[in-house]
């Protein structure tokens, strides 16, 4: 496909050639390309050579879908021209394609079912295979063409950029083309990785969604827990992004077991995913399955677990993150735009008062941020639970300490000397 430089020695003319011909011949050696007045000529006199070749391995059919697009193709079909299956150009590219890449899906049409030949040991200098570059040109559609008209594929192969075939067409046909992978014998290779390092299960989940993860996992794609890519994202992070809730219950239901000290190279943890993509119910899959919260994980940019489920879930994530295990620690540094404060402070619901309040890790300057953070709404709200016996008396001491219990302020200096509270 490359196209040289310097022009090549045009070659000898005989007279029985007519003047299309001769055209079409001294442009391709001179590696130039067809225009419009070209093709008004070669529509009135060319005759096609399906035989013959310029320096670059092009075939007529080649140099005409390259210069001249579906046009030019179109000519070549309407002259009657041959197809020739064992044409390569330099670069290795067979007719199809070029057709592919350089024509409309009506053109591939036309070739596949005319006598065009496809042939799975093709491949590019680039190590791309035919299926490779028609799913990219054409999609699920050119893909279904192919699957009609013999196309075979090779899980083995991977082009020069790490891509295997299922990797192409999960990207460029998405979920209707890998139905099309997986219904014509394509297999899947847990081996395959690009060049970040993602494999095909990542691919499938970025471009598939839960579907595509479903048709991988149902027809030999198999898991791997140590796979990562260059980020530190492991196969959970892309399936838990890309297919949320039923995603995170369909790698437990093919034995994913969650390693609690995993954390991407950013410092993510799995349960900020879940917070991000998931819903309030997934930190028990979760946890039941070898997870567990992390309260002093933290992403480059300050993202915690708490403030990701503050931000992402509400109250109904605090709960089940609290109901599973999960500790909350109201610290100093906290300022007052933390998505936790705000949380709490908007929250109306006394019994998620009492759980943060009995959960909380108290710090000796609790009382002050409390008294400056939470508003007089919720000061009266929890003073009334307490008053009307709504609260828990186990977190009786908690409320006590900061400073809350009637409405009193007494005893507070003294609650900021206590020690931390081991609940």
């Amino acid at each position: 496909m490359a196209r040289t430089d310097k022009p090549s020695l045009i070659r000898r003319f005989t007279g029985r050639e007519t003047k299309g011909s001769q055209l079409l011949h001294k442009e391709m050696h001179l590696n130039r390309r067809l225009d419009s007045d070209d093709y008004a000529i070669l529509s009135d006199s060319y005759i096609p050579d399906f035989e013959h070749c310029n320096e670059n391995g092009e075939t007529e059919l080649m140099f005409l879908a390259q210069t001249l697009s579906t046009k030019g193709a179109e000519l070549f079909i309407e002259k009657n021209g041959r197809f020739n299956p064992n044409a390569r150009d330099k670069d290795g590219w067979s007719e199809a394609m070029f057709i592919a890449r350089f024509c409309d899906i009506h053109i591939l049409e036309y070739f596949l079912r005319h006598g065009g030949f496809l042939n799975p040991e093709v491949k590019t200098n680039e190590n791309n295979t035919e299926a490779m570059i028609i799913a990219k040109d054409h999609g699920a559609k050119g893909l279904k063409l192919f699957v009609e008209n013999g196309g075979r594929f090779k899980p083995n192969i991977l082009n020069n950029d790490h891509w295997s075939e299922a990797m192409r067409i999960a990207k460029y046909c998405k979920l209707k083309g890998l139905q099309y992978f997986v219904e014509n014998g394509g297999q899947f290779n847990p081996e395959n990785k690009d060049r970040t390092q993602a494999n095909e299960i990542m691919l499938i989940a970025c471009h598939t969604g839960i579907e595509g993860l479903k048709l991988f996992l149902e027809n030999g794609g198999q898991l791997n827990a140590a796979a990562k890519n260059e980020d530190g994202w492991n196969e959970a992070v892309f399936v838990i992004r890309h297919a949320g809730s039923e995603g995170l219950q369909l790698l437990i239901d093919h034995g994913a077991q969650f390693d609690p000290s995993y954390r991407t190279d950013a410092g993510s943890t799995l349960a900020m995913f879940i917070a991000e993509h998931g819903s309030p119910e997934d930190f028990k899959l979760y946890i039941d399955n070898g997870g567990a919260f992390d309260t002093k994980a933290r992403r480059k940019n300050g993202d915690t677990e708490l403030s990701l489920i503050a931000e992402h879930m509400g109250m109904k994530g605090l709960r089940s993150y609290i109901q599973n295990g999960g500790t909350i620690e109201i610290s100093p540094q906290l300022a007052d735009k933390d998505p936790l404060i705000k949380l709490i402070t908007k929250a109306a619901k006394a019994e998620i008062y009492s759980e943060v309040l009995s959960q909380s890790v108290m710090h000796k300057n609790l009382t002050g941020l409390l008294e400056d953070s939470l508003s007089k709404t919720f000061d009266r709200a929890l003073k009334k639970a307490l008053k009307n016996g709504q609260i828990d008396p186990k977190i009786a001491r908690h409320v006590k300490l900061a400073g809350l219990n009637t409405g009193s302020n007494k005893g507070s200096n003294k609650a900021a000397k206590q020690k931390p509270s081991p609940h």
